[in-house]
């Protein structure tokens, strides 16, 4: 995913629901952590920024 902002807006938006955001700057990415209805936990990941 290339606009992880975007996403976590929207989904918040639609669910009401508080993300959240783990940042690995070293690898140059991000990760959504959420839950369904289920309860079950959902990681969204984005793509590494190539070095």
């Amino acid at each position: 995913m290339d606009d992880v902002e975007a996403v976590v807006q929207r989904i918040a938006k639609d669910t009401g629901e508080q993300l959240r955001i783990i940042d690995f700057e070293e690898l140059g990415q991000r990760i959504i952590q959420l839950r369904d209805p289920d309860g079950n936990v959902i990681q969204l990941f984005s793509q590494p920024k190539e070095r």
